[in-house]
């Protein structure tokens, strides 16, 4: 990991963890819901990891997960808004009051079948079995209402759930992000590297391991 300002997102889908840690630094559990058929969900975050080539820890088993990395984050407020929801529904909308001028907004979505598709206007950073990590793409100004979609190609009967969160910039700087996910039936513990850079757009990069 690389960049000023960080901002590390750990997301699990149908299953959970009672610990995160990356460097051995702990995360701190934001969001722990069931989905709409009462699977484990659950949002994960560290403010200001530490730079460089680090080792990630978790004990989620079962499960799918997204590891999400921003950078030019605030340091201080986070989250600037978050929510949940975990009604059965397709498509899935939720909707946050962001409170500082010039947020990102990061959602994660989950199914248990069918494919799915994000709102229109975001940008998908990655997808894995039925679930898919998404965000703004670009700052929301002004302050205030925003919605985060999903839709699956299965009907509306099966598991789901949608969790957003919204963070702050740091003074002076863009965001950008980085993200991967992966498939876990028991502890895991892996080291990543993920480097980032922006001046005017988002950059990011995904992959997938099973």
């Amino acid at each position: 990991m690389t960049g000023s300002n960080p901002l590390l997102l750990y997301g699990i889908q149908g299953g959970t963890a009672t610990s995160v840690k990356y460097n051995n630094v702990a995360l701190t559990k934001l969001i722990d819901i069931l989905d709409s058929s009462s699977a484990g969900f659950q949002l994960w975050y560290l403010v200001g990891p530490t730079s460089g080539s680090n080792t990630f820890n978790t004990n989620s088993s079962g499960a799918r997960t997204f590891l999400a990395s921003y950078n030019g984050v605030s340091q201080s407020g986070f989250p600037d808004a978050s929510g949940s929801d975990n009604t059965a529904g397709n498509p899935k909308s939720l909707a946050v009051t962001t409170v500082a001028d010039n947020c990102w907004i990061a959602a994660f979505a989950m199914d248990s079948q069918g494919s799915v598709t994000q709102s229109t206007g975001t940008t998908r950073a990655t997808e894995g079995g039925f679930a898919i990590w998404f965000d703004s793409g670009t700052p929301k100004t002004p302050a205030g209402s925003y919605t985060s979609t999903a839709s699956w190609t299965a009907g509306s009967g099966s598991n789901k759930a949608i969790v957003c969160v919204s963070f702050a910039p740091a003074v002076g700087t863009t965001t950008s992000t980085t993200t991967s996910s992966s498939t876990s039936t028991s502890t895991s513990s892996s080291t990543s590297t993920s480097t980032s850079t922006s001046t005017t757009s988002t950059s990011s990069s995904t992959s997938t391991t099973s």
